[in-house]
């Protein structure tokens, strides 16, 4: 240095990638901005605790008209920050006027750290002197104190928005003469006490719990203690008594309840709001916590702008979402809705079978069923199939284990299916039926296989069959192009496979009149039978061709018959 005195620097090299031209400038003015920030904050910060400090005597010289707990506890508070409990970033003086409707004007030089830059801003990025309905509100109320989040994220030590500690200056008359802003961020040891070591915050924290008027030592009160104790930080600070109350009674009245539940508080200024969400713990993932965080961010017409979870030996998962608000009048929101809205994006596969169950079988019968069988479905059968349709599979196995077969089929179609598209569902006891046992049969019945899935369960009954079973899933269409009406077909269908299974019936092209022609197994015997007499009498056609003459001449059969 100049003064001959050695100075010791900290050389970090980065390697980056090759970067455009643009995104290089980019770079180098963004770490300029970091290291002059950092700078400033640095040169400045013993002036902006001498600052505080000269807050602290004016406060106490020239304090509102509020009851004297509250200004001594906004002293002891600011002398507390003093007390390496918050990094002092920057500080700015600003005057207060009546005219105009009132206005809050920046004293010129008083800018320390990194709001040394007079166009640096605090609450909001046009920052000016005319107030907004809610800094004027702030304002004329008597708390000399305001704790807040500014619009800017430091770039110094972590990268959030910073604190904000706004405390109003007056008069030896009592009259708001200006505000003396502080910006930084609360250190580890801020975070980590109780709140009832801590000025301010153990006043409101006191005062809640007298207003809930539990026994001392009761369930109840231990209870609040804790929810108060394990508050979130930040949302404490700035809190006011009222909004703390109701949140906590709301959190203390939901208890271990597996249920949605919103508490939301609009930040003064209208920049953001946040917002506590409760979901049971079961129920909470990644994936759920951002469905959640867009639900909350399109109701309150704003953007996703910070999550953070709490997770722990509760049957609920607490997650403390801020949502940054659009420009825009704020939307009235119904909680209640919002709450439904959020149970139905994170509603699991399992919850809808619940409640299916419930709705086809009745309350007792369904949560009989649900202890048994809530995990019989795999989760490949999970992703392809509604809960609906998993309690109606359920009661097909069920009737499959009754009636003492070892096959059952289902034919079905979707809304929109091709209109020679069928579907069928076949139940089968025991191991998964091989794919060359069933195509033949599609295949004489008039069908070709597009598409087969297999879904192995296992399920679980207090009587009856219990054991290993499989639901396979065909997608067919009809071999000749002609339309599937299911409401015709189906019956006689699903009764012709089980047929050709049990062997009750055989596996033929004379099968193809079922559904050509509209006759049933039986009926297909007799043609069968026919067929067969005639060749033994010395009929010169072979059987297939009997068979293709017939599935051609579909009218011609009924008629023969």
């Amino acid at each position: 240095s100049d003064s001959g005195t050695p100075l010791r620097e900290s050389v970090i090299v980065l390697a980056l990638d090759s970067m455009s031209e643009a995104h290089r400038t980019r770079l180098a003015e963004g770490a300029s901005r970091v290291f002059t920030q950092v700078k400033h904050a640095v040169r400045d910060w013993q002036k902006m605790l001498s600052r505080l400090h000269e807050t602290v005597a004016e406060l106490t010289a020239h304090p509102p008209r509020v009851p004297p707990e509250i200004v001594d506890e906004s002293v002891a508070f600011l002398d507390w920050l003093g007390e390496n409990h918050f990094t002092f970033l920057g500080a700015r003086d600003y005057v207060y006027s009546e005219a105009g409707g009132g206005t809050l004007t920046p004293v010129a030089d008083s800018g320390l750290g990194v709001l040394s830059d007079a166009g640096a801003r605090i609450l909001r990025r046009d920052e000016r002197q005319e107030l907004t309905p809610e800094v004027r509100n702030f304002l004329l109320r008597p708390e000399p104190l305001i704790i807040t989040k500014s619009n800017e994220r430091s770039v110094i030590h972590r990268r959030v928005h910073m604190d904000y500690i706004g405390v109003k200056l007056f008069g030896a008359d009592g009259k708001l003469t200006g505000e003396r802003r502080f910006v930084g961020l609360f250190t580890s040891s801020a975070y980590n006490r109780r709140p009832s070591d801590i000025p301010l915050l153990r006043l409101k924290v006191e005062r809640v719990e007298e207003r809930a008027g539990f026994a001392p030592a009761s369930h109840d009160a231990k209870a609040l203690a804790h929810i108060l104790d394990s508050f979130p930080r930040d949302e404490l600070f700035q809190v006011n008594e009222d909004e703390l109350f109701d949140t906590a009674l709301g959190i203390l009245r939901l208890g271990e309840r597996p249920k949605v539940r919103v508490f939301a508080r609009c930040d003064r200024f209208d920049r953001f709001v946040s917002l506590l969400v409760f979901v049971p713990r079961d129920r909470y993932d990644t994936q759920a916590r951002e469905k959640i965080h867009a639900i909350l961010a399109r109701a309150y017409h704003g953007r996703m702008s910070a999550s953070n979870p709490t997770i722990d030996d509760s049957m609920l998962a607490r997650v403390h979402y801020i949502v940054g608000r659009h420009e825009g009048p704020r939307p009235e929101v119904d909680v209640h809705a919002l709450e439904r809205e959020i149970a139905a994006a994170i509603r699991t596969w399992e919850d809808g079978f619940a409640t299916a169950l419930v709705h086809k079988h009745g309350e007792r019968e369904g949560a009989r069923l649900f202890t048994q069988q809530g995990r019989a479905f795999p989760p490949r059968y999970r992703d392809a199939f509604a809960p609906d349709e998993a309690v109606r599979d359920l009661d097909e196995l069920e009737r499959l284990s009754k009636g003492g077969g070892a096959v059952k089929a289902r034919a079905y179609r979707h809304s929109g299916d091709a209109h020679d598209a069928l579907r069928l569902k076949i139940y089968v006891r025991g191991e998964v039926l091989p794919l060359s046992a069933s195509l033949p049969v599609f295949e004489n019945l008039g069908f070709r296989v597009i598409a087969e899935d297999s879904y192995p369960l296992t399920l679980h009954t207090g009587e009856g069959w219990k054991g290993e079973a499989a639901i396979l899933d065909f997608a067919m269409e009809r071999a000749d192009g002609a339309a599937v009406h299911l409401a015709d077909i189906k019956h006689r269908l699903e009764s012709a496979f089980e047929a050709i299974m049990a062997d009750e019936a055989e596996n033929d092209g004379f099968n193809r009149l079922i559904i050509a022609a509209g006759l049933d197994w039986h009926t297909v015997n007799i043609v069968r039978a026919a067929a067969k007499y005639a060749r033994q009498a010395g009929f010169a056609f072979s059987q297939d061709y009997i068979e293709q003459a017939l599935a051609r001449n579909p009218d011609i059969a009924g008629l023969l018959l």
